[in-house]
């Protein structure tokens, strides 16, 4: 019958559901150090979290802990104050349970902690650096009485680049990850976005906020026909999404050069 078929499909569509959820659920604490207490019944996570991280995890009296084990039925063991290896365990009856502490947890310590390191590809060749040294000068002598503008507001000539991603790496664990995934796409991927050059110029300026008056960083727009350093700045971003502080937009990594920065 018709009912019959429905029924079926609908058995077999939550089934499929359940499979993708597991599939998620997998992926979420892959590379991570899950183990079982026989004694309890319950699953072990271990998170290597920095002690830096250990306050906004506890919260006021507590209150962001309890509210974050109500939340996702996990008990959470947080290391004593001055116990900087011991990492955070969550205990948990289900895996799902751990991979929603774990989002939550990573969620909270990138709105709280600060961008600790970024990929970048130099523009730092010499014709580069000194026609920025130009834009410096002349922009110190006609505008260097305004408000907010003095030498110390402009980047290092050396120090040009365009920035791929943002990324927040808190511990040994993640930095080494970095560097192997970063070794892998130099290996693996590079190659071949590498295949014939490719030639970029600096032509106008930019910021990034509505109000040009509250603007605290100043761009140059970067101009590349081929499109090739557009496809190495969105393949990194790619490779290290696991890892990075923002994720790029629809379009892909923004491509620009920060000239002076007033932050």
């Amino acid at each position: 019958s018709c009912y019959g078929d429905d029924a079926a499909e609908a058995a077999t569509c939550r089934v499929a559901a359940a499979a993708v959820k597991c599939d998620e659920i997998e992926e979420q604490l892959s590379g991570c150090q899950i183990d079982s207490d026989n004694r309890t019944g319950r699953y072990r996570l271990r998170l290597p979290i920095p002690s830096a991280f250990h306050k906004f995890l506890i919260g006021r009296h507590g209150d962001a802990k309890r509210r974050l084990e109500a939340e996702t039925g996990v008990e959470l063991i947080i290391p004593r104050m001055g116990d900087t290896e011991s990492p955070v365990l969550a205990l948990g009856r289900t895996k799902a349970q751990l991979a929603s502490a774990k989002t939550r947890i990573e969620f909270r310590r990138e709105r709280r902690l600060p961008i600790t390191h970024f990929l970048s590809i130099s523009l730092a060749a010499e014709s580069v650096r000194h026609r920025y040294e130009q834009f410096r000068d002349s922009a110190l002598k006609w505008c260097g009485g305004d408000r907010g503008i003095n030498d110390g507001v402009f980047q290092g000539a050396a120090r040009l680049h365009v920035t791929c991603a943002p990324l927040l790496l808190l511990t040994s664990q993640e930095v080494a990850r970095a560097k192997r995934l970063l070794d892998e796409f130099g290996r693996d991927r590079l190659p071949e976005l590498m295949r014939r050059p490719s030639n970029v110029s600096l032509s106008g300026l930019e910021i990034m906020n509505d109000d040009p008056s509250d603007t605290k960083v100043l761009y140059a727009q970067l101009c590349e026909p081929t499109g090739r350093l557009q496809a190495i700045a969105n393949a990194l971003a790619d490779q290290f999404q696991s890892l990075a502080r923002a994720q790029p937009g629809r379009e892909g990594v923004k491509l620009h050069v920060t000239l002076m920065n007033a932050r």
